[in-house]
């Protein structure tokens, strides 16, 4: 056995991989569905370990700050924005959207 894993001494079982990164052996299948690279022989699959690093290096997010979103256009004139719980007032109630007057609909008996 020991002339065959030298033989494969540049490959990891699914197994091992899973160890050395810390996630199960179901996360490196999904990682193997969306390219990590890996080879089959005699129906084990095996990762091999330099392509994998590049692949992993390839793969690597940039944890920079995130971007903030547009200011306030208040903000912006340097002008804060006033709110109605500021003032002490009581809060406008909301407007109507519809630009008619809503009709009340009367049913009629007829006796």
């Amino acid at each position: 056995m020991s002339a065959t894993r030298n033989l494969l001494d540049g490959y990891l079982t699914v197994h091992e991989a899973a160890d050395q990164l810390h996630r199960t052996r179901q996360t490196i299948y999904a990682l193997m569905q969306r390219g990590l690279p890996w080879v089959k022989i005699s129906g084990s699959r095996l990762i091999p370990i330099e392509e994998a690093k590049a692949w992993i290096a390839v793969q690597r997010v940039d944890r920079s700050p995130r971007r903030q979103g547009r200011p306030l256009r208040s903000a912006a004139q340097g002008v804060a924005p006033a709110r109605a719980h500021d003032s002490g007032a009581a809060p406008a109630p909301p407007s109507s959207t519809r630009s008619e007057p809503r009709i009340q609909r009367t049913r009629w008996r007829v006796s």
